[in-house]
């Protein structure tokens, strides 16, 4: 990212991040936090490892590191009363929270790697950890949501399974705790998943694993 006597570039702004000076065979490493991207590539900024040698800077990915991932449904609208069939929502789609600036490339790799390995699902009667092929799918299925500042609001219409009378409509989200070696935040991602059911019941599994019109049992097993 530099060599001696100017500056390590393109450092992520939104993170801590290693930044090794010397060769090598000889060098120091800081953890820095580059609010403006750079670092001086000098002895002044790491003290000198390797004096009368010519010397370089590299720097490591962002520190990215994200825990208590959750899965679940959230109440939209919901209409009843005999002749809401069909009802129009209003939903949001992408991440809350996390500046478009600070959501660089590793970023996304580290939140979606994390996501894969599992998370927990927030059903109806409690949480459970999913297995790691159901997580791989919902991660994939999800695809631009964590690409996007969270947008502005689309309008569309649902229609309850079987002919209900009334109707009630889920979106599909996941939330994570980010911590960028700085501090910890909250944020969420907010998927394109919609699930209308006509019978008032919360989705039982997550998006691409309702094996009825209501969600109410799954295609396959959620955890081992």
């Amino acid at each position: 990212c530099g060599n001696e006597g100017g500056t390590c570039n393109n450092l992520d702004t939104g993170a801590a991040q290693w930044v090794r000076y010397g060769d090598a065979a000889r060098y120091y490493m800081r953890l820095v936090i580059a609010t403006d991207g750079k670092v001086p590539c000098n002895s002044d900024f790491f003290y000198d490892p390797y004096q009368g040698h010519h010397k370089f800077c590299w720097k490591s990915p962002a520190q990215y590191t994200f825990s208590d991932v959750v899965g679940q449904w959230t109440l939209l609208t919901s209409c009843t009363g005999g002749n809401c069939g069909s009802v129009t929502y209003s939903k949001s789609v992408g991440v809350t929270e996390i500046a478009t600036s600070e959501r660089s490339v590793t970023w996304q790799a580290s939140l979606t790697s994390t996501i894969k390995e599992g998370f927990k699902f927030e059903g109806v009667s409690g949480s459970v950890k999913v297995k790691s092929s159901i997580s791989q799918s919902v991660t994939s299925s999800m695809g631009l949501s964590f690409q996007q500042t969270e947008l502005e609001k689309i309008t569309d219409k649902c229609s309850a399974p079987g002919g209900s009378g009334s109707t009630w409509v889920y979106q599909w989200s996941i939330s994570a705790t980010q911590n960028n070696g700085i501090s910890n935040k909250r944020f969420q991602v907010k998927g394109t998943e919609i699930e209308c059911t006509g019978n008032g019941s919360k989705p039982k599994c997550p998006p691409k694993f309702c094996a009825d019109d209501d969600c109410q049992s799954c295609t396959e097993t959620l955890h081992f």
